[in-house]
């Protein structure tokens, strides 16, 4: 909102939001990945053709932010993730970045055969070298 807000009325974002710093990202994605798989299993299932892929991107956002310090779209974190984590999850990346058109349109369906124990791993993955990250 602050740095990307666009005003149609009233005053600039920038006089209401204080900045939030890349040290102050990174220090909330050390959280969140952390917390978000224990946090997801309350509200929706990973075999679901909508939850898989962005359980993937999501993890890709996080390790993005951490490599640049700042907020990117899922398509620009999964592109990343693509061409800069381990070339084993580049497959499992790939399928999470064909799924992005119209993800609502897969709600209630069932994920692709065989992506939710990578997608779990992946998730581990993630966690851990999220927490290795020295800021």
């Amino acid at each position: 909102l602050r740095e990307c807000g666009v005003v149609l009325a009233g005053p600039d974002p920038k006089t209401l939001v204080d900045q939030v710093t890349a040290a102050d990202l990174r220090a909330q994605v050390l959280v969140d990945a952390e917390r978000f798989m224990p946090l997801l299993a309350g509200w929706a299932d990973l075999d679901n053709a909508w939850t898989q892929p962005y359980v993937v991107a999501t993890f890709c956002r996080f390790l993005h932010t951490l490599d640049c310090g700042r907020v990117t779209s899922k398509r620009q974190a999964l592109l990343w993730g693509r061409d800069h984590l381990d070339d084993e999850w580049g497959d499992l990346i790939q399928q999470a970045l064909d799924d992005r058109p119209d993800p609502w349109q897969r709600v209630g369906r069932p994920a692709r055969r065989g992506s939710v124990g990578p997608t779990r791993r992946f998730a581990d993955y993630a966690e851990n070298l999220a927490a290795s990250h020295q800021p």
